[in-house]
């Protein structure tokens, strides 16, 4: 060892040509105390940590610092600690002026590039500090560094969508805004500004909800702003009215996406902001125009199938089959048409408030049963197979909930041309709260990219209008907002070309 040690010597003296006190001082140091810095040092697995002499000749080097640059001791006792530096940082010196400023100010601070024994590039965040010897003088440098590789690219990376959200939202026309996890104003758009400059000053760097004299600081945007934070990837929606100072009574609707989600939390929202207070008029305008329409058809519907059904009574002994084929066909779609408008009075209720439901306790195993009863009279192409785990009692109108159960079956039957049976299901959920009722097929199924439309009013996916299915895409609409109404959920799964399964829920007695 102490051969090894006085090579190692030799070895500093001939390759920095450095004063020979100076490194028997610094071994000497490094020897006296061999035991606790043995601990110390070896205690550092995460970080590289070498002593290089007053010249910048590597003398120690822990396990540390192989985990880090790949070097083992061997490999770089006795060279200068350049080699570990970039070579732009080489050319300028930055070894040298490092040791310079520690020796200076006590302590060098170094955030940069270093070299990795397979030639690598890799961000290190370290400090360098002056070693002295007991009379005070100079006598090396001890040097504690540590990869922040990971963090640094992770930072390059916020830094990029920081820059792409920026040349997105300034480009749209929709007014938009970014803010971080501390909803502080990171940049907003032109469309922003034009849109609401009325409400005051927005300057980048505060609070989102301090903008405007404060007229964003409202508890429902606030709940959504959270609500996107706190999820790892995000979209939230929410409409909101508010009464600004000098704009009026606006409805707005809110979509904030989360960017970015960072290892320490933070993260990037893009905040969108839509005035739909104009498209509101215009749907609550169709949706009178559509309530009266449908009322004032509905009465000449009803007399024009009561009329056909008194014809096909009274024609009974006419021979001509194009007659009774012909009066057949007007039956079939008068009673089309009377569905159809019977549809739309129940939408233009719902959406105005005025359908009324009549809530009362009645057995859900019942309803299953009886509403599978009377579809089976009507379809025999499909069987109908019933899974119930036990009855059960729920509190909701019993009128509409046989109506949703109907009509999820007939969809099912339809959209399934090539099958030949049908799944419904009866459990409770996990809270033993609900029931909850299943109806699957094994037809056609729904394609992803149309999977967020299918509640929505007159919604159809492009492979049922391709094959001609017959609909308007009402049903599945009223069916979701009659459930909401009740307190229950609706829900689907849907594989394409495989088949779905719709669910609803509603509460037990």
């Amino acid at each position: 060892m102490k051969e090894d040690q006085q090579s190692l010597k030799s070895q500093a003296r001939g390759t920095a040509g450095t004063s020979t006190i100076d490194t028997d001082h610094l071994y000497q140091l490094l020897k006296e105390d061999s035991r606790y810095w043995q601990l110390i040092i070896e205690s550092l697995k995460d970080y590289a940590l070498f002593v290089v002499n007053a010249q910048g000749y590597i003398m120690s080097w822990n396990s540390g610092g192989e985990q880090v640059f790949g070097y083992r001791p061997e490999e770089v006792i006795g060279k200068s600690c350049s080699f570990l530096f970039t070579p732009e940082d080489q050319a300028n010196n930055v070894p040298a002026l490092e040791m310079k400023t520690a020796l200076e100010k006590q302590r060098a601070i170094d955030e940069r590039y270093h070299v990795r024994k397979d030639g690598s590039f890799f961000w290190a965040s370290g400090q360098v500090f002056p070693l002295y010897d007991p009379e005070g003088a100079h006598i090396g440098f001890t040097k504690i560094m540590r990869n922040m590789d990971d963090l640094k690219q992770a930072e390059n990376q916020f830094m990029a969508i920081k820059e792409y959200a920026t040349s997105v939202i300034q480009t749209s026309a929709i007014p938009m805004v970014v803010v971080d996890s501390d909803y502080r104003i990171n940049s907003v758009n032109a469309s922003f500004l034009k849109s609401f400059e009325s409400l005051g000053p927005v300057a980048e760097g505060e609070s989102f909800f301090e903008a405007c004299w404060g007229q964003w600081d409202r508890p429902e945007l606030r709940r959504l702003l959270e609500a996107a934070s706190a999820q790892e990837a995000a979209v939230e929606t929410g409409e909101l009215v508010v009464d600004f100072d000098k704009q009026g009574r606006r409805i707005l609707s809110f979509t904030v996406r989360r960017l970015l989600p960072l290892k320490n939390n933070s993260c990037l929202l893009l905040l969108s902001i839509e005035d739909i207070t104009l498209k509101k008029e215009l749907e609550r305008e169709k949706d009178d125009f559509i309530g009266i329409a449908s009322h004032e058809l509905r009465t000449p519907v009803t007399s024009i199938k009561a009329f056909l059904q008194i014809l096909q009574r009274k024609a009974a002994s006419v021979p001509d089959q194009f007659f009774h084929d012909s009066l057949k066909r007007s039956l079939e779609l008068a009673e089309k048409l009377s569905i159809l408008i019977t549809s739309l009075l129940d939408i233009s209720k719902l959406r105005s408030g005025k359908l009324t439901l009549k809530i009362t306790e009645f057995d859900m195993q019942q309803l299953v049963f009886e509403t599978i009863k009377h579809t089976e009279v009507i379809s025999k192409t499909h069987r109908i197979l019933f899974e119930h785990k036990g009855a059960f009692q729920v509190r909701a109108d019993r009128v509409w909930a046989e109506q949703v159960l109907s009509n999820l079956i007939t969809n099912a039957i339809k959209f399934s041309p090539g099958a030949d049976r049908i799944s419904i299901g009866l459990a409770q959920d996990e809270t033993a709260s609900r029931a909850v009722v299943s109806v699957k097929d094994y037809g056609l199924g729904i394609p992803v990219h149309e999977q967020d439309k299918i509640f929505k009013r007159f919604s159809r996916t492009t492979k049922v209008m391709e094959k001609q299915i017959p609909g308007i895409g009402l049903g599945l609409h009223l069916c979701f907002e009659i459930i909401k109404l009740q307190e229950g959920d609706m829900w689907f799964e849907s594989i394409e070309n495989e088949g779905s399964v719709f669910y609803f829920s509603l509460p037990l007695a």
